[in-house]
């Protein structure tokens, strides 16, 4: 069982499940609701602001994601998966505490663009605590990282976020397209969507900036860790 950590927001945890459904129903052999994969998800929003956490006093969400883990963990997952960047500043403590393996999102995203073995410097947009915490950039070292301008991560990206979540897609896709263009004009081969908002409002179908979603490679990476395990059981 494959358990997932969500309600940050409640609509990007929705987006990653339907994102597993999809990826699962275009393997081999999967016709029928037997042949998709046995999930469990905690979805609990009350999970306190991460960004406010780290930057204005906020309370920690850690206790919070460690009750949801523990959940999952008693009802049988085997790993946990938390469709959420920024809670990921917390992700080497949870999973220290629960043992249960966590599959790591900006692992998964980050090798998404080793993949495209010609890239050399990645744009990143995500909320403001993820860039500043270094999430992604600290394990793709190898890569040289263009982030939006102070200004513009809160203009841009951060009311983007916001808007997102209030459900007014439309204007903050105006605002991220910006974002996007700006990180390519000043020499991104590609730009991550390292959170997990954002492709509810933005995707390629939008752009001709080359796109790494991350929500997205998440949902990659536990389909094909799931099928693994099952043809390995089997």
């Amino acid at each position: 069982m494959l358990g997932i950590l969500g309600g940050m927001g409640p609509a990007a945890t929705a987006d990653f499940m339907q994102r597993l459904v999809t990826l699962r129903a275009q393997m081999p052999g999967v016709a029928r609701d037997q042949d998709h994969l046995p999930v469990m998800v905690y979805a609990d929003p009350r999970v306190p602001d991460r960004n406010a956490a780290l930057f204005s006093g906020g309370a920690s969400p850690l206790p919070m994601l460690m009750h949801g883990a523990r959940i999952l963990q008693n009802a049988g997952a085997q790993w946990i998966a938390m469709p959420c960047n920024t809670a990921h500043y917390w992700a080497d403590a949870l999973a220290d505490e629960i043992g249960t393996p966590l599959i790591h999102i900006a692992q998964a995203a980050l090798d998404a663009v080793r993949a495209q073995s010609t890239i050399n410097t990645v744009g990143l947009l995500a909320t403001t605590a993820t860039v500043k915490s270094r999430i992604y950039q600290a394990r793709g070292a190898e890569f040289d990282w263009l982030c939006p301008s102070d200004v513009d991560q809160e203009a841009q990206v951060m009311r983007a976020v916001y808007l997102i979540k209030a459900g007014k897609l439309e204007e903050a896709r105006v605002a991220l397209l910006l974002a996007a263009s700006a990180l390519r004009e000043r020499g991104a081969q590609t730009v991550i969507l390292g959170c997990t908002e954002i492709p509810l409002a933005l995707n390629q179908t939008h752009t001709d900036v080359p796109l790494i979603d991350a929500t997205h490679a998440l949902a990659v990476r536990c389909v094909g860790l799931m099928a693994q395990l099952q043809t390995r059981l089997h």
